[in-house]
């Protein structure tokens, strides 16, 4: 007997699809299931298992009480994470890392923004 779709199954595909810049398809599993933009990631990185929570696409683990807007402000998907905070979503409360959906961008902007200039940091400096 194949076991049921779960609630953490359907997280996990929303947060794929958001990761992968599918807005068609997390719209639509939002749609199907409104609860989506209030859940919580029941599991997520820890030091013994970190490689099943990592998203290549976006260089970015899950954690533990992440919710949808976590992972749609990492990947920079401003439209759902437009999308989530229509639909109720709070942006007010951290994970266990102390990082909220608000915090996130500013910290990847810094990351990237990083990624951008150390390379050319002598020319800068002149």
């Amino acid at each position: 007997m194949k076991p049921s779709y779960s609630q953490v199954d359907r997280f996990r595909d929303f947060v794929e699809a958001i990761v992968s810049g599918d807005s068609a398809t997390a719209i639509r599993l939002l749609d199907a299931s409104p609860l989506l933009a209030r859940e919580r990631a029941a599991h997520g990185a820890t030091r013994q298992a970190a490689k099943q929570y990592f998203f290549d696409q976006i260089l970015h683990y899950m954690h533990e009480g992440d919710t949808a807007l976590h992972i749609a402000a990492a990947a920079c998907q401003t439209h759902i994470a437009e999308e989530l905070i229509a639909r109720g979503r709070t942006f007010t409360r951290g994970t266990d890392a102390a990082q909220s959906p608000f915090t996130m961008p500013l910290m990847v902007g810094l990351v990237c923004l990083h990624g951008i200039l150390a390379p050319r940091r002598r020319s800068l400096l002149g």
